[in-house]
């Protein structure tokens, strides 16, 4: 996974949990955030993360952390995966 399908998760949970997930405005902080989950994603691939991530959601009131998105996508099954996969998350590129 690159670092621009790391930001691109990271700005889907941030609209799913609002204020209890917020990204720093900082450029800096913005990218130390997306280098820690990429240090921790970066071997997933992206539709095995987006999968995970929905699952995350799904399942926690809280939002994940990197390792929680790296444990669901190693355990996830493909049964369930199905059930998660529908839609994209896009890549953090979208112009709105």
């Amino acid at each position: 996974m690159t670092k621009e399908q790391v930001l691109g998760l990271l700005k889907y949970i941030n609209s799913y949990y609002r204020n209890r997930f917020e990204l720093p405005n900082n450029k800096d902080e913005l990218k130390a955030i997306v280098v820690t989950w990429h240090d921790f994603l970066s071997e997933i691939d992206y539709s095995k993360a987006q999968v995970a991530v929905k699952k995350l959601m799904v399942e926690k009131e809280w939002p994940p952390t990197p390792g929680d998105c790296q444990r669901s996508e190693e355990t996830a099954s493909p049964e369930r995966g199905q059930a998660y996969s529908r839609g994209s998350l896009g890549d953090g590129s979208e112009s709105y």
